[in-house]
């Protein structure tokens, strides 16, 4: 199986807050958590289920993953798998905010997104 991510335009908003936040303090400090976040969005590309799933976050079951002091909020979808026996797991991620804060109800935000590959330029 072949698995790739996209983010939806919160989501790299949320990022770009969250980095330029940190920049202030440590410059070094924002590249490794984006580091850490990019190796985040891989592995949950992988395996996507390793999330907590949270129903109660919108219409449809979404999931979480910590990231330091941060969770990613992400929906898992998976392709019908082709003839040539390939299918394909695209995660989406929805937000990525502080732990601990109140987690907003995420609407459906299946054509709001940004496909973002290799390094984060925020």
């Amino acid at each position: 199986m072949s698995s790739r991510f996209v983010l939806t335009f919160d989501a790299v908003d949320d990022l770009g807050a969250i980095v330029r936040h940190l920049q202030n303090d440590s410059p070094a400090n924002a590249v490794r958590l984006i580091d850490e976040f990019e190796s985040t969005f891989s592995l949950i590309a992988r395996k996507p289920k390793v999330g907590h799933r949270r129903t109660d976050l919108a219409d449809e079951a979404l999931r979480v993953f910590p990231v330091h002091s941060f969770v990613v909020i992400y929906r898992p979808e998976t392709s019908p798998c082709k003839s040539s026996g390939f299918c394909t797991a695209l995660v989406t991620f929805v937000r990525c905010l502080r732990n601990g804060s109140d987690l907003p109800r995420c609407p459906t935000l299946r054509a709001n997104h940004a496909s973002i590959r290799g390094r984060f330029h925020l």
